[in-house]
């Protein structure tokens, strides 16, 4: 029997046919062929947009079974490649967040240390004011204690040898007579004292 028989005899077949061509019968009508032909077009476009590699593959394939299994391998690498690109990306912000937060957290550690610093200074400057003002003090207490051994020096406690013997003792013969005090001739007037 030919082929056209065994469809006709088949009733399988012939409802499979049937409902085919009822199905098939708008794509006949030229408006739904145009909307259909656009639509195909618009989808293989973005097909070949987004999956340039995998459009190149339907071409090169000799059966649909090849290009089927060419395609699947074709998604996965360039589903791989993606995904790669994305940890990069995502990666990339991490290091780029973390050199930031490095960042902002070596400025608040440098704004700290200048503070401490400057406390520390001030601490010291307070602290050498104080020693100063001490050291004048004990500079002050040594020059007195310096001037008070002076004038001790001056009144100093003498010793046995300073003490006078007998032969330095005043007789009656050192004692001035009446002839020897001065009266009132011998005090000089004001005016004898301008001129000499």
């Amino acid at each position: 029997m030919e082929v056209n028989q065994k469809v006709k005899n088949n009733k399988e077949v012939s409802v499979l046919t049937g409902s085919l061509a009822l199905v098939a019968s708008p794509l006949f009508v030229p408006k739904v062929r145009r909307k259909i032909k656009s639509g195909a077009q618009h989808s293989i476009s973005y097909l070949k947009e987004q999956f340039p590699s995998t459009t190149q593959v339907f071409r090169r394939a000799d059966d649909p079974i090849e290009a089927k299994e060419m395609a699947e391998d074709e998604m996965q690498d360039e589903m791989t490649d993606e995904m790669r690109d994305q940890f990069q990306n995502q990666l990339q912000k991490k290091v780029t967040k973390a050199s930031e937060n490095l960042q902002q957290s070596k400025e608040e550690n440098a704004e700290k240390v200048h503070s401490k610093a400057q406390e520390v200074k001030e601490k010291l400057q307070n602290k050498l004011l104080t020693f100063r003002e001490k050291l004048s003090d004990v500079k002050e207490s040594g020059e007195e204690l310096s001037e008070n051994l002076n004038d001790n020096s001056k009144n100093q406690i003498f010793g046995a040898s300073d003490i006078k013997g007998a032969q330095q003792l005043k007789s009656s013969v050192n004692i001035k007579s009446s002839t020897n005090i001065k009266g009132p001739r011998d005090i000089k007037h004001p005016s004898d004292t301008l001129h000499s």
